[in-house]
């Protein structure tokens, strides 16, 4: 699976251990948002289906560009995106790729 950066693959290679996950895809679609007037298309990373149907749509990002004004647009737009599909959107920092694989390895000893 293609990726981006070395956080994006560090995620893929969680998803394929997570015991609930059925499947995820790279870069499945674009989300219509505005940013400074203008309307502009972005692709989140990663769509998550878990086996018991619910579904993720996650972006990867290091934590010090979370607060920019362009991505806190297009999470925006994503997150309403998905609040009509009954999705959830989740922004993947550091932080919570740590908690990820702390998941995994406690599913593993378990």
């Amino acid at each position: 699976m293609p990726y981006r950066s070395g956080m994006e693959e560090r995620v893929y290679k969680l998803l394929d251990q997570h015991e609930n996950v059925m499947s995820f895809d790279y870069e499945p679609f674009e989300v219509n948002y505005i940013h400074k007037g203008q309307a502009h298309k972005y692709i989140p990373d990663i769509f998550v289906t878990f086996l018991d149907g619910h579904k993720e749509l996650w972006e990867v990002k290091p934590s010090s560009q979370t607060h920019l004004e362009i991505n806190q647009n297009k999470w925006f737009a994503a997150n309403e995106a998905c609040k009509i599909r009954g999705w959830e959107f989740q922004v993947f920092t550091e932080k919570k790729i740590d908690q990820l694989e702390k998941h995994i390895k406690r599913q593993i000893i378990d």
